[in-house]
């Protein structure tokens, strides 16, 4: 996500992970049972504009949420 690439998850569409990805805008979540709707996604996906904007997304969400020090002080919270 920091790269600006956004994530393309295929597993069940009712995990966190799917949730987080469609909650926060960084990605795309399909079912796998969804050939068709995968199939259809990857034979568009030439249209770059949704591509960038998703990977601008996901960058701000890793620098806004997963810089060292927010790690760092999320893991010293848990242990006290």
């Amino acid at each position: 996500m920091a790269s600006s690439k956004p994530i393309l998850y295929i597993g069940d569409t009712n995990s966190e992970i799917s949730k987080y990805i469609k909650l926060n805008n960084i990605g795309w979540s399909f079912s796998w049972e969804k050939e068709n709707e995968i199939l259809e996604f990857l034979n568009k996906i030439n249209d770059q504009n949704d591509f960038i904007e998703v990977g601008k997304c996901a960058r701000n969400f890793a620098i806004n949420n997963f810089t060292e020090e927010k790690i760092l002080r999320k893991f010293k919270e848990h242990l006290i």
